[in-house]
């Protein structure tokens, strides 16, 4: 599944790109086709490493072109099946305009969730199975039924 991955940016250290490629590596690894704000501006040539350690990550950098970006995410997300919200992404006024725009086109809608914290109540913990992904059981082998 085609899935675009929403949530804040600005006010955050780096952007938030850290947030954003490990949520993208985890639902790759779920299985998932993840497009990323943050890869696709590092594919526009935008890279937060390369700013100041002092920089203030609520302005954005003389040339970022918010209006190009934002044509950009939305075409990158009318491309998709689903969207799912990182963490925080209810004070991004991007995140919410593309939640606003998945709803309106009928995509499914996920709150993002490492592995880590969506365990099965009956693996967890138990070293059974360390990877069980409780929200659809698909990686759970220890008999537990979906609520």
């Amino acid at each position: 599944m085609r899935t675009y991955l929403a949530g804040p940016m600005r006010r955050i250290p780096l952007f938030n790109f850290p947030a954003f490629d490990r949520a993208a590596n985890d639902l790759r690894a779920r299985g998932f086709h993840v497009i990323s704000p943050a890869d696709l501006d590092r594919a526009a040539g935008f890279d937060p490493k390369r700013l100041p350690k002092d920089w203030d990550w609520g302005t954005l950098p003389d040339g970022f072109e918010l209006r190009h970006a934002a044509k950009r995410d939305l075409d990158a997300l009318l491309s998709c099946e689903a969207i799912h919200l990182l963490p925080g992404w209810e004070g991004s006024k991007g995140a919410n305009a593309e939640l606003a725009v998945a709803h309106w086109i009928g995509l499914k809608v996920f709150d993002y969730e490492p592995v880590e914290s969506a365990k099965c109540p009956d693996c967890h913990g138990t070293g059974k199975i360390p990877d069980c992904n409780y929200q659809d059981y698909s990686d759970c082998h220890c008999g537990a039924k979906p609520c």
